[in-house]
């Protein structure tokens, strides 16, 4: 469906430049995307699921489920985006990682920050109360120090990497008898 819509948008420019007569692309709902009904969990499920992680995770589950963060952005967190006094957290970027090799090709660091995937990405969100002390005892224990430090970290301090994460996720999922193929952002 993506493809046909850029074919078609690719063709529609070619009939306004009058290098074609007519835009082929005429299939009706060829364009159209049907995504399928993601699984849902309960309360319940999701306070068992953050349970069944590691310690040093179990807030990240929580903060993603509950203040509704995507992975990547819960990932780049730092501790002056979390305002525990107002009870809210700032999204103005995300954790932005790529490949050992396209980094060397590219001549960029391996990770950095980048925008958020789209324009409203950039909000402020409320932390729910019963979150708080969760939140609390996180940046106390787990936390890089500094109003720049990541609040979510690897187990060797360094930043959350998706595939480290997804294992163990994948376990603490199957522990607490989720569907296969939920997922950090079915949350």
């Amino acid at each position: 469906a993506k493809c046909y819509r850029l074919l078609r948008a690719i063709l529609a420019t070619a009939v306004e430049d009058d290098l074609i007569l007519k835009n082929p692309c005429a299939i009706k709902g060829a364009g159209v995307e049907r995504a399928f009904e993601r699984p849902t969990a309960t309360p319940a499920q999701v306070w068992a699921l953050a349970e069944a992680m590691e310690a040093h995770l179990e807030a990240f589950v929580l903060t993603g489920a509950f203040v509704g963060l995507r992975f990547s952005e819960a990932a780049g967190l730092q501790r002056r985006h979390v305002d525990l006094v107002r009870c809210t957290i700032t999204v103005e970027h995300q954790l932005e990682r790529i490949s050992k090799a396209t980094a060397e090709e590219l001549g960029v660091e391996i990770e950095g920050f980048g925008p958020p995937k789209s324009d409203a990405g950039y909000r402020t969100l409320a932390i729910p109360a019963p979150l708080m002390p969760i939140l609390e005892h996180h940046l106390e224990t787990y936390s890089e120090q500094g109003q720049r430090g990541l609040v979510f970290v690897g187990p060797l301090g360094g930043s959350l990497a998706r595939s480290n994460f997804s294992a163990k996720f994948t376990a603490a999922r199957e522990k607490v008898d989720l569907p296969d193929g939920f997922r950090f952002h079915d949350l």
